[in-house]
């Protein structure tokens, strides 16, 4: 989650380039997740966090949406 606060606002202050090559990423939360799942708790807390809702309770909601790994 705390990505999307720090992108907002480096967005405002520089240009983002999308870089290229390969990313590493975990796997670990679709051992016990679908991918539609993780996608759909993403995008909540996404929308969650554009309408202003507090951290506390976006990760409330997200840790309740996912089953833990």
């Amino acid at each position: 989650m705390e990505e999307y606060n720090f992108m907002t606002r480096a967005l405002k202050l520089t240009d983002c380039e999308i870089m290229d090559g390969v990313t590493i990423v975990s796997t670990l939360k679709y051992s016990t997740n679908s991918y539609f799942k993780v996608v759909r708790a993403n995008l909540k807390a996404i929308r969650s966090f554009k309408k202003g809702v507090s951290p506390e309770v976006i990760k409330a909601e997200y840790t309740s949406t996912l089953n833990p790994y």
